[in-house]
């Protein structure tokens, strides 16, 4: 399980079980992550995890 703190900047999926997944973003010098909705979360839940950070498109 890895902490919103212990993140790298970045954009992230947040995995949950039982829930569809759903973007979130890491800032530099933040502990928590803010989510699309406008949320901002400092914990996970059991069986959650973030994956990324999301690599950025190219043209």
């Amino acid at each position: 399980m890895n902490e919103p703190k212990t993140l790298s900047p970045g954009a992230y999926w947040y995995v949950a079980p039982g829930k569809a997944p759903t973007i979130c973003e890491k800032r530099d010098g933040e502990d928590f992550v803010r989510f699309t909705n406008g949320s901002h979360q400092t914990w996970t839940h059991d069986g959650a995890r973030f994956v990324g950070p999301l690599v950025a498109p190219t043209e």
